[in-house]
């Protein structure tokens, strides 16, 4: 079950993001149903992933059930709320260096010109779907600085003409959600556990993530 709530996150559009973009014209309504869709096609795949793993890995993770069971102290409500508030922390905490590391290798692609040259060979095949090669920026900054910096390089392709709201709509399907470095290490980060389902999750998203990316594009 771990693996399919991964998968399904995975794939569904992260508020950060998508809030922001919904006032400079995109669709929020079919961007949350595509999420939907998208993540519970996801979810499946994993779980069947995860059906098909060996005995082993149910034993172990049944033995993990009961220790879980186990009694444990009871906290107050004041003391699980700043346990709560310091996990969080130290979750967001962990989350810094690879966002710091996302954004560098954006902005040294974006000069050294790299950028520029995947948009030049992509954008035949772009433009045949109807999405500008100038896509190709906020959708390589997505997976590499992760979906707030996305929206920040967006919102000014839009402000300057460079991109329609109909091409914005054309790439919320691929572009909206929190399948990047910084989203997937601030889940994983969780507990150690979750480590164990990465791979099965990441295939199930990634599935799921191309299902929602042709949706739009059929859509809009």
């Amino acid at each position: 079950m771990r693996a399919a709530t991964l998968a399904t996150i995975l794939v569904m559009s992260q508020a950060n993001a998508t809030f922001p973009l919904a006032v400079v014209g995109l669709n929020l309504p079919i961007t949350i149903l595509t999420s939907i869709l998208g993540g519970l096609l996801s979810g499946f795949i994993a779980f069947k992933l995860m059906s098909n793993e060996d005995t082993t890995a149910a034993t172990a993770e049944e033995e993990e059930l009961k220790e879980e069971a186990q009694p444990k102290t009871k906290r107050s409500f004041i003391q699980s709320l700043f346990a709560g508030g310091e996990e969080g922390l130290q979750i967001a905490l962990k989350s810094i260096p690879p966002l710091i590391l996302s954004i560098f290798m954006v902005n040294v692609l974006r000069e050294t010109g790299v950028i520029l040259l995947v948009e030049r060979l992509m954008s035949p095949i772009l433009v045949r779907v109807g999405i500008p090669g100038v896509a190709v920026l906020p959708i390589v900054t997505k997976y590499l600085a992760g979906g707030t910096a996305m929206m920040a390089i967006t919102m000014e392709l839009i402000s300057e003409g460079a991109l329609s709201v109909v091409e914005l709509n054309r790439i919320a399907g691929f572009a909206t959600n929190p399948f990047d470095p910084v989203g997937i290490a601030l889940l994983v980060s969780v507990g150690p556990r979750m480590g164990k389902v990465v791979r099965p999750a990441i295939i199930a998203a990634l599935v799921g993530i191309v299902f929602r990316g042709i949706l739009h594009i059929i859509i809009f």
